[in-house]
């Protein structure tokens, strides 16, 4: 990031379409057209992967494929792999406001093993040589779900053949021949998620839009990524997790978060110079052209909960692999964009010392500024150049939900920091609110070179259109905007906000003829 810019912040199952989750269609192309004539010159998502459990993109089956729901199955369609009768069952009924994954994994699946079968050998074959030259942790992917699939969908470290529970090459070999046609099956739906994906990417990005990815730091455990290298984590015997990712009590949660992820063996990971992550931020560079780091803190030292607490608790703070690490990953990747997600409870200065020794910006929250016992980093006014300043994000509430629910005293202050006093009519939503048009004016002014908005906040909604709610297991992940929603947006007025502090997307070159 070497200007001022600007971004919006939406996830890909976020957009609208007749889908019952967004997908890579012509509507994610319809909205990065708007942001660009808007200004903006990022669009930040989070993570592509398939998710795990809970529909949370941050708990994934693989750190390296992709969600089959968001393949749009228009394409398929167009290809003659769907008809038209068949493509329209797959269009949703539920409320166009809310992702509805279980019918969506029904119908998208359904349909997807639909197209698969009348592929010929010759497209099967395209499949096969995807997996070998493009993405070869890809096949790791096909297997385990595909193991994961024949017993029934039960966790790896359960699966009766020990030899593929060790992740066993003959074995695996072996299974691959038997299952020949239902490892394909998830070839061919990595092969659409990719092709369409990079197409996407390749539109929005000659539109000038730049898109920003997400890195969870941890992994699920019951994932292909800890099947397929179980020396590179912290796993007993029995291929249990010794201990798991959390983070302590804090003033929001009295028993901490347990995350219940296993932890990384750093030491292994020094030995063989990183090569996983190094793999990782190669692949994740492929798919993006910035990159948040989920959890940046975990890195320099991080909270470890023995196996079979039920709360966080119990914990103890490890050293995480500092420096060393990002030196491998500059080596390997001199042209990474990175930025760090410093945010959570302050410590003794490690954490902040570490960000500044990599040189990455961290994040600031507009919200976050306004607890009145201290004057912290969030404050408009305490911004750095390098960093990365938001309304709010996809883990805490929009500006109108926290205007509701902050304690008095907080959003007194935070009304008169922006100009309105206590006695403004805050209470009004919508995209016309002046009070939520009045915050994201000062956020505008900082001194952070990137500032992004969430759609919500641009439209003035409330709690209701929050994301997702930390320490809540269900219920999240599920808000998509309308087509009606993005008509509403005052575009001339973010686009005047771009120009009058100069974060307006540059003009893109005309090529000579």
């Amino acid at each position: 990031m070497d200007r001022r810019a600007a971004g919006v912040l939406l996830p890909i199952f976020s957009l609208p379409g007749p889908f019952a989750i967004g997908c890579f269609g012509d509507e994610a192309v319809d909205f990065a057209t708007a942001i660009r004539d808007m200004g903006f010159t990022y669009w930040q998502i989070l993570p592509l992967n398939p998710p795990a459990g809970g529909n949370s993109p941050y708990q994934c089956y693989s750190a390296f494929a992709g969600n089959p729901l968001m393949i749009d199955l228009r394409e398929l369609a167009t290809e003659g792999l769907l008809t038209a009768e068949e493509l329209s069952e797959g269009f949703s009924r539920s409320d166009p406001r809310t992702c509805d994954y279980t019918a969506a994994a029904l119908s998208h699946l359904k349909l997807l093993k639909t197209a698969f079968e009348r592929c010929d050998e010759t497209a099967c074959l395209v499949f096969d040589r995807f997996a070998v030259d493009e993405r070869p942790e890809i096949m790791d992917y096909a297997l385990f779900m595909s193991i994961r699939d024949h017993y029934g969908g039960i966790s790896w470290h359960l699966w009766p053949d020990e030899s593929l529970r060790h992740h066993d090459r003959a074995a695996l070999d072996q299974f691959a021949g038997q299952f020949r046609q239902t490892v394909r099956f998830h070839l061919f739906c990595q092969y659409w998620f990719f092709r369409q994906w990079h197409a996407l990417r390749q539109t929005v990005n000659d539109l000038g839009v730049r898109i920003m990815g997400d890195l969870p730091i941890y992994l699920a455990y019951d994932s292909c990524d800890v099947w397929a290298n179980q020396d590179q984590f912290e796993l007993d015997d029995f291929l249990n997790p010794i201990e798991v990712s959390g983070v302590p009590p804090d003033y929001f949660t009295e028993d901490g978060q347990l995350w219940g992820n296993p932890l990384y063996d750093w030491e292994a990971m020094k030995k063989d110079g990183y090569a996983w992550w190094i793999r990782r931020i190669q692949e994740s560079f492929r798919l993006f052209d910035l990159l948040r780091l989920d959890h940046f803190r975990g890195f320099a030292n991080y909270w470890a909960v023995p196996n079979g607490e039920t709360t966080a608790r119990n914990g103890r703070w490890r050293p995480g692999p500092g420096m060393p690490l990002f030196d491998a990953i500059y080596a390997a990747c001199p042209q990474a964009d990175l930025v760090a997600e410093d945010l959570g409870a302050s410590d003794d200065g490690t954490v902040a010392a570490f960000l500044e020794a990599t040189g990455l910006p961290g994040m600031r929250v507009l919200q976050f500024g306004f607890d009145v016992t201290d004057d912290n980093g969030h404050l408009v006014h305490n911004h750095t150049q390098n960093s990365v300043a938001y309304s709010s994000t996809h883990d805490n509430n929009t500006l109108l939900g926290w205007l509701f629910e902050a304690a008095p005293a907080e959003r007194d202050y935070g009304l008169s920091y922006v100009g309105l006093g206590p006695d403004s009519n805050w209470t009004q939503g919508g995209p016309d609110s002046f009070v939520i048009r009045t915050f994201l004016r000062v956020l505008w002014q900082s001194t952070a070179r990137l500032v992004i908005v969430p759609v919500q906040d641009m439209l003035g909604y409330g709690a209701d259109t929050r994301i997702n709610t930390p320490g809540q297991p269900t219920g999240q992940w599920r808000w998509r905007v309308t087509e009606d929603d993005l008509s509403r947006i005052d575009r001339p007025a973010f686009l005047a906000l771009n120009r009058v502090f100069r974060r307006e997307i540059p003009e893109l070159p005309t090529s000579d003829t």
